[in-house]
This record gives structure tokens, C-alpha cells and sequence, in this order.
């Protein structure tokens, strides 16, 4: 449970976290900002470090990409979707950007 809004984000455990070198800053408002591609696909999206999600595993938020929520709400997040339109899932890769 988090109180992510308005925008998508990657979740990983603090060991993955650890491991790969991601950090989050929660005071700060500052967190590291990852490449996740499927194919050739990609979106860069921000780090969640989540307590409870499974080691060498992550998540990833779909839907949001807003292109038409008005001033607000335009360019928020990013469309995550896209890189399920790919029959390469299983070759889904995260780096660090």
C-alpha cells in the first residue's frame, strides 16, 4: 500500500533495491528514475522501494500516461501500457537510467 498518485512507478524489493544500486527518498521527494523495456519498447519510470514485494522481482503500475486531463493532469505519468503490445514479456529488462 503506498500513496502513489498520479503516476505509474516500478516496485521493488529493498533487497532488489539494494542490489541494483536504487535509491528512494521519501523526505526529499527524490527517487531514482528506471528504464523498463519489453522488445523495443520502453518507458522510464520512478522507483518504489516496497517492503513486501518479492526479492528479484518488480511491478509495474499501468495505465496513466494523461495526454488529455487538462492543464492539471497532461504529462503525468506514463503510458506503461505500451510495452504490453510486445510478444517479448518474458524479456523484460530494468536498468537503471
Amino acid at each position: 500500500m503506498s500513496k502513489i498518485v498520479w503516476d505509474n512507478d516500478l516496485c521493488v524489493s529493498p533487497k532488489y533495491a539494494k542490489d541494483n544500486g536504487l535509491s528512494m527518498d521519501m523526505v526529499e521527494h527524490n527517487t531514482d528514475i528506471v528504464k523498463v523495456t519489453a522488445g523495443n519498447k520502453s518507458v522510464e519510470v520512478p522507483v518504489y522501494i516496497a517492503p513486501g514485494q518479492c526479492d528479484n522481482s518488480f511491478s509495474l503500475a499501468l495505465g496513466y500516461g494523461r495526454t488529455r486531463a487538462g492543464r492539471s493532469g497532461n504529462g503525468i505519468g506514463q503510458n506503461a501500457l505500451v510495452i504490453l503490445k510486445t510478444s517479448q514479456l518474458h524479456f523484460l529488462s530494468c536498468c537503471r537510467k
